[in-house]
């Protein structure tokens, strides 16, 4: 974990290092953005993002996300079955996870129309859930039955391409929308423990599980918002 930090700090720092090297005497006035993406709403996250221009090609963005749990009475964590439903993969789905997210992000355009871009974005991600009293059965895999306490870290960086469309625009404002796809790296470490109850149906007392993964994700959806 703190090899992954240690390579997403030194990304941020390759960014500060190439957008500092940009001729401040081509930067013009262009539009700061307030951005935000829909779908995450469908799995209660809330992401805003702040893009601002640094020259005439290139920008930089900062961006904030917090993902909130249902307070649901519900003690079952669904997901799938099979490969599909590793636990590990069932984060947006158990609804006693919660989560926040930072992320930075250095775009170019490949034209003065600043419509069509390339992006990189490197980003941490922390959820946890307290002593919740909830079970998970996946047939073919994990499962558990007790009092959770769980910790997962995520440190990753996305490469993305898209377009840039002003939907309107005057002198002072536009608004905009931003379709995008490409490829997310993701190092992930995972802190489980379980406090009076079963795992794989044996029981304990208390079970402390560490492990990571490393995950390769095709990306694709869009933000929109202000610019002014």
């Amino acid at each position: 974990m703190k090899k992954a930090f240690a390579i997403l700090i030194l990304i941020g720092i390759s960014f500060c290092s190439k957008a500092g090297n940009v001729d401040s005497s081509k930067v013009e006035k262009r539009f700061t953005y307030i951005r935000f993406q829909p779908f995450q709403l469908l799995v209660r996250e809330i992401v805003l993002n702040v893009e601002t221009p640094i020259s005439q090609r290139f920008d930089i963005s900062f961006g904030l996300g917090y993902r909130y749990n249902d307070n649901s009475n519900d003690r079952e964590i669904r997901g799938g079955h099979g490969t599909i439903g590793e636990y590990s993969l069932q984060n947006f789905r158990n609804h006693f996870l919660q989560a926040f997210k930072i992320d930075l992000g250095l775009k170019y355009y490949f034209r003065k129309e600043r419509d069509y871009f390339i992006a990189v974005n490197p980003f941490y991600r922390h959820w946890w859930m307290d002593k919740e009293s909830c079970y998970y059965d996946n047939v073919e895999g994990y499962s558990f039955d007790g009092t959770r306490t769980d910790r997962v870290n995520v440190f990753g960086c996305k490469l993305l391409v898209g377009e840039h469309f002003d939907l309107f625009k005057n002198d002072n404002l536009s608004l905009n929308f931003c379709p995008y796809l490409g490829l997310g790296f993701r190092y992930t470490f995972y802190q489980y423990e379980t406090f009076n109850g079963t795992v794989n149906d044996q029981y304990y007392t208390y079970l402390k599980e560490n492990f990571e993964n490393w995950f390769i994700t095709p990306q694709i959806g869009f933000m929109c918002g202000l610019g002014f």
